[in-house]
């Protein structure tokens, strides 16, 4: 039996793949947008329920990985020094 791996592109739409422990792969895209009158916390919010639903699915994901943002001025994926 092989790991669950999780790949992440952190952005506003965020694209993921999943190897799950039986080997199948599969990939897609989330939007954590706020909707209109919500703030921007919403996105994170958004974001752990949607990450909290995938551990859940494929009986835990063992190891998560995500590209490490250096400088994207504005945007809510960059780290912030």
């Amino acid at each position: 039996m092989t790991a669950a791996l999780l790949a992440l592109d952190l952005g506003t739409n965020t694209g993921w793949a999943l190897s799950s422990r039986d080997g199948l792969i599969t990939s897609g895209t989330e939007q954590f947008k706020p909707q209109r009158f919500e703030g921007g916390g919403m996105r994170h919010l958004r974001f752990k329920h949607w990450l909290t639903e995938m551990n859940q699915c494929t009986d835990g994901i063992d190891a998560v990985f995500m590209e490490e943002v250096r400088r994207h001025a504005g945007m809510d994926a960059a780290v912030r020094s």
